[in-house]
């Protein structure tokens, strides 16, 4: 019977639940939204089918299901010769263009559509009921009976083109057991699966500001422009008094500003198992072709290019039967990609994620947008990423000449730890010269409020320690330790601990070092600080490291 002992572990693709022969399990959305399975023990008979179509248990190499993929995707970027059609796709129409082939096959396609502000997947049969599947769509969909419709389909005969994100059709693929010459799999290149709760308090919070229900949302519009950079592209709601809200650009929109700093992605999107290549678990992916105006410049006029990467043989069959109605040029994958880094990294746990959660439960959506979701919080987000960006390739052209020159073996694991204490320092000297500006300040503050206080330099020692402490608890816990505790109260724990070692080294052992240099051995006062900083470095960052930074939420080891 499956059980759901970490969230990081469950896509949330349902196929277990499709596939219990005494329908047993159920999907049940968590405080956050995701809908996760819930089996009745009562009714389980112990088949263990519902583990042997978990595509996260299977995802550890090739499975009997799926077809040969390819060591090295065949790149394809492209757009659409109908010029409608590309205007009412997100990128340039490659998705119309393989689900028209499947039409014309006699078959069925299948896709996420939204109804009602519900996300779900849903079977179109013609061109008419393809509209509602075209658009990118940036909330997790519910499968629901998808899986078991598919299977029937591909019985009677029917070809099927399901489309979906990477665990989706791997969720598909483990569910049906088998290859079938007539289903085709097609996923895309997936930033992650935001919440449905989410999306749905951020719909409701329109609706109560407007006075009236929203009818039609389009999360991407290309009537200004596509391009890499996003900011043409903003949100459209139309509401049923006929008002129309365009937020342009997207940076304005609070929703797609978290799901652009990844606030409110499902939990196994941080550590996705399915961004890998070769793939064995979809013939095609689909994207925005970010970067073409490098790769592939003349195919860039600025309405929309797409991106295919073919996996396999099957693949390449229904890409040549469709290349036709298709403007394109091959080019190599990597370079194809450098734009779209998701094909194989997961996004990172942002900080605020559990703050963000805990406040939307306590105070809805509108006080968490204020405070997590803001345009100029993403703008100073989005700055603090590119600038760091840089300073990471500063920092590991560094290190790696340090490597080359230090008497260590060069490995990839003495790399990360010479990494991460060159981090550590550089914080350290960024909370030196934090201490000392505030420890200035409050002087002058002190000065000006009381003039001729006798301990006003104990006033600005104690505000200075406090805020410094804090200062390097909050870059160490994103850019040094990387802290995964995701709960408030974990990480109040982890504070009072870096409290705990910077008072331990900065008070304790520093006033002992310094008696040992100036009392014992008649070293200078100005050169004793200096002296300390030898012993109480190594011994802050291994504290730190050992047991500030240690500390997990409950459920994953919490010491």
């Amino acid at each position: 019977m499956i059980a759901i002992d970490d969230k990081g572990r469950c896509c949330g693709c349902g196929a277990c639940a499709q596939a219990c022969p005494t329908h047993c399990i159920a999907m049940a959305a968590d405080r956050e939204g995701f809908a996760y399975p819930v089996a009745d023990a009562a009714r389980c008979i112990g088949c263990g089918k519902c583990e042997r179509v978990c595509p996260i248990i299977r995802a550890d190499g090739p499975s009997a299901d799926s077809p040969e993929a390819f060591e090295q995707p065949l790149a394809v970027g492209g757009r659409h010769r109908d010029e409608a059609v590309r205007q009412a796709s997100s990128s340039g129409g490659a998705f119309s263009l393989l689900a028209d082939r499947i039409f014309a096959m006699g078959g069925v396609v299948y896709g996420a559509a939204m109804r009602d502000g519900r996300v779900a997947h849903v079977c179109a049969t013609n061109g008419a009921e393809l509209a509602a599947l075209r658009g990118s769509k940036y909330v997790q969909s519910a499968i629901g009976d998808a899986y078991s419709e598919i299977e029937a389909h591909l019985k009677a005969g029917r070809p099927v083109l399901f489309t979906g994100a990477p665990c989706q059709t791997a969720g598909l693929a483990a569910f049906l057991g088998k290859p079938w010459d007539n289903l085709y799999l097609v996923d895309f290149i997936c930033h992650g699966t935001p919440s449905p709760k989410v999306f749905a308090q951020y719909l409701a919070s329109i609706e109560a500001r407007e006075g009236s229900k929203v009818v039609s949302f389009s999360f991407r519009e290309k009537d200004r422009g596509w391009h890499e950079s996003g900011l043409q592209m903003g949100t459209r709601v139309k509401l049923a008094n006929g008002k129309e809200i365009r937020r342009y650009p997207a940076l304005r929109d609070s929703y797609m500003n978290g799901f652009l700093e990844d606030i409110y992605l499902r939990p196994a999107c941080y550590e996705c198992r399915f961004k890998v290549i070769p793939k064995h678990t979809a013939d095609i992916t689909i994207a925005d072709f970010w970067g073409v105006n490098r790769v592939l410049p003349q195919l860039n006029d600025g309405r929309g290019t797409s991106l295919l990467l073919i996996h396999n043989a099957r693949g390449k069959a229904l890409f040549d039967a469709v290349s036709d109605a298709f403007e394109y040029e091959a080019c190599d994958w990597r370079a194809a990609t450098v734009k779209n880094p998701t094909l194989v990294r997961a996004a990172s746990v942002p900080p605020q994620r559990a703050a963000f959660f805990e406040d939307l439960e306590a105070r809805g959506y509108d006080h968490a947008a204020r405070k997590y979701l803001s345009t100029p919080r993403t703008v100073a987000s989005k700055a603090s990423k590119i600038i760091g960006g840089k300073l990471e390739k500063l920092i590991q052209f560094g290190v790696g000449t340090a490597m080359k020159v230090l008497p260590v073996k060069k490995t990839q694991e003495n790399r990360d730890r010479l990494t991460q204490f060159v981090k550590f320092c550089m914080v350290g000297v960024s909370n030196v010269a934090f201490s000392y500006t505030v420890n200035v300040l409050t002087l002058l503050l002190v000065n000006l409020v009381a003039p001729g206080l006798k301990y006003d330099y104990i006033v600005a020692n104690t505000v200075a320690f406090l805020l410094s402490v804090y200062w390097s608890f909050f870059w160490n816990s994103r850019k040094v330790f990387h802290l995964k505790a995701r709960s408030k109260a974990q990480r109040r724990k982890a504070l009072l601990r870096s409290y705990l070692c910077y008072g331990f080294t900065g008070i304790l052992l520093n006033n002992l070092l310094s008696t040992l240099w100036i009392e014992g051995l008649g070293i200078s006062k100005f050169l004793a600080p200096l002296l300390n900083l030898v012993f109480t470095i190594p011994i802050n960052y291994l504290t730190n490291k050992k047991w500030a930074f240690a500390v997990k939420d409950e459920g994953e080891g919490a010491d």
